[in-house]
């Protein structure tokens, strides 16, 4: 597509010179300088030469400037495009988590600790992964929910803490809190994943796998 549409602009751009070059012998031969000797014409060829060459030049640094804009900004993209797939996948990955988490642990205070344990470092270390994605270059609706889902990961941390060390009074609390948690990674997950779909056009198809 894109060779097609150079060929298109060069087609036109020469055209454009064609229609020049006519228009300016139309105007000499208006203006009764038809009788011009050889040396005469061709020191107006060289003079529209030079006009045309500036001209040319200018197109030419434009269009260069312009596709150099171009290739850096597909490259932000492609790279906001990565980001926004590890991102999806760890999301996707803590939203299954913790609706294990509600399955496993549910509201009973006789549930062993390390149940609760291990559900909690398994959200710790995603919240790690989640930490190690630089933010700083992903797009910002992108690094928003990103930065959403690892304050619900961290919430989800203190909730497990606050339940594990006093169920009596925690289990309540966590039954109705926990589950909303989850919902609510879901919708950030489902956001994330409209992201993607936006940026997805700038991988490589091979990497189209969140």
């Amino acid at each position: 597509m894109k060779i097609i549409e150079g060929l298109c602009k060069a087609f036109y751009a020469l055209l454009a010179l064609i229609l020049v070059r006519k228009l300016l012998l139309w105007l000499i031969t208006q203006a009764g300088y038809d009788g011009l000797t050889p040396s005469d014409w061709a020191a107006w060829v060289q003079a529209i030469g030079s006009v045309g060459a500036i001209f040319a030049s200018v197109y030419l640094v434009n269009l260069q400037d312009r596709k150099e804009r171009e290739r850096e900004r597909e490259q932000v993209l492609r790279k906001e495009a990565k980001l926004a797939t590890n991102a999806l996948i760890l999301a996707k990955e803590f939203s299954t988590l913790l609706k294990c988490i509600v399955s496993d642990i549910g509201t009973e205070i006789t549930v062993p600790t390390s149940n609760v344990i291990r559900a909690r470092a398994q959200v710790t270390i995603l919240l790690a992964r989640f930490e190690g994605i630089p933010t700083w270059e992903m797009g910002i609706g992108e690094a928003a929910l990103l930065g959403a889902i690892a304050t619900l990961g961290r919430n989800v941390v203190v909730l497990l803490e606050a339940f594990d060390k006093d169920r009596p009074h925690q289990a309540n609390n966590y039954k109705h809190v926990m589950p909303e948690f989850a919902r609510a990674a879901d919708g950030i997950t489902e956001q994330l994943q409209g992201q993607y779909e936006c940026l997805k056009q700038y991988l490589p198809f091979d990497a189209r796998n969140a």
